[in-house]
């Protein structure tokens, strides 16, 4: 999981359109909610690399196949081109989520990102007027412990992944994309995104995003009406004037 999407859950995205989207998806704007089971893919397992931390990530995980995802979308015209993205990669990340296994975590990492976490935690529920164990079970059901570390398993995964498909950034990538997603990011012009952000973070981000555009490439899509994909009635499932009043 990139900081940047912690970050937007607790600073500059809206606090009632991220609670909604938590509540009609599994929520990919955080990779937090690691199903963890599964089995190994690829042999990429058996590739070494080791982090900045001093860790190999395969001691961790064991990645699910990336390859020959399926998934549906919102046929074209029913929906933004935005949301279509957002509900692939929702979809895609679920299945490799569902099938890689994540053991454990490094104690250098845990110990790294640990206190960035438990801040961010802070910022999100002071945001929704909670305390940190309140807002958890609300939204997550979960403790701090347990929210922290599956923030970790989900860095580990998305780190594994990162490797395996050898996506990464090449030079002018950083120019070419950083105001494709000024808005993503919250911010109107690449100036205040990099006086909010690092440049570290902003990278992470924007590979992140193209790990995202790999598994849609190489997934096979099929178109089916907003109602189908849902699984319900838009209306009834859209009727966010109902859904905030339970908040």
């Amino acid at each position: 999981m990139d900081l940047i999407m912690n970050k937007l859950l607790g600073g500059t995205a809206s606090k009632k359109d991220v609670a909604v989207r938590k509540f009609v998806s599994a929520g990919i704007i955080s990779l937090s909610m690691l199903a963890a089971a599964g089995c190994s893919g690829k042999g990429a397992a058996h590739k070494d690399t080791t982090d900045k931390y001093g860790y190999n990530v395969w001691d961790y995980v064991e990645l699910g196949s990336y390859e020959g995802l399926k998934t549906e979308a919102i046929a074209e015209g029913e929906a933004e081109a935005s949301e279509i993205r957002e509900n692939l990669i929702d979809d895609l990340w679920s299945q490799i989520q569902e099938n890689s296994t994540v053991t454990g975590y490094p104690q250098e990492l845990y110990d790294a990102m640990a206190d960035y976490y438990a801040t961010e935690l802070e910022s999100e529920a002071a945001a929704w007027e909670m305390e940190v164990e309140e807002y958890l079970d609300f939204f997550y059901e979960y403790s701090k412990e347990e929210y922290i570390e599956e923030c970790l398993q989900g860095e580990l995964l998305m780190e594994a992944v990162v490797t395996a498909t050898g996506v990464s950034l090449e030079d002018g990538d950083y120019d070419n994309m950083v105001g494709e997603y000024l808005e993503d990011m919250g911010c109107e012009s690449v100036e205040e995104a990099e006086e909010l952000y690092s440049r570290e973070e902003i990278e992470e981000y924007l590979l992140t995003q193209k790990v995202y555009d790999f598994l849609i490439e190489h997934a096979t899509i099929t178109e089916v009406s907003y109602d189908e994909y849902y699984g319900t009635d838009t209306e009834e499932l859209w009727d966010t004037e109902e859904l905030t009043e339970s908040l």
